[in-house]
């Protein structure tokens, strides 16, 4: 379940760094740590309030399990006041962008300043611009997560 958390927030990431029909233009140069944790609780909200019936429905359709990790995401804590490292540690969602980024930045594909401010790489810009509008499956599941 872990990992499609990460996935999630990779996903968030791209669809608030880059905009346009096939995720080809950057339309901002940082995002706040806790933006990125309100966009993803919005949508895992919205998510885990459709009925049974919806849930079942996309995580079919997308082959994803949309439902189950809305439900893992929404019964973390955003913070812990006693977490002096987020990015070492995990029960929090806060934790789990923190290790997101981390792993991103080991990849130079993104950086965080000032443990606050997320940027991208112009290896990411060039990775989203150049893969994303060749991909209608990722397309796909990106365009359902910032319409959800």
């Amino acid at each position: 379940m872990e990992l499609y958390v990460v996935y999630i927030v990779i996903l968030a990431i791209i669809i608030k760094f880059y905009n346009g029909e096939n995720y080809n233009n950057k339309c901002r140069t940082m995002l706040k740590v806790e933006e990125l944790e309100s966009y993803i609780t919005q949508k895992m909200e919205s998510i885990s309030g459709l009925t049974d019936d919806e849930k079942e429905s996309i995580d079919e359709k997308y082959s994803y399990n949309f439902s189950s990790v809305a439900k893992f995401w929404l019964n973390l804590p955003a913070y812990d006041e006693k977490i002096v490292q987020y990015s070492l540690s995990s029960g929090t969602r806060i934790s789990y962008i923190f290790k997101t980024i981390r792993f991103l930045k080991e990849q130079g594909l993104a950086n965080i300043d000032n443990d606050n401010e997320i940027f991208t790489t112009g290896k990411m810009d060039a990775l989203i611009m150049g893969y994303y509008p060749e991909n209608n499956r990722k397309k796909e599941i990106l365009s359902f997560l910032e319409k959800i």
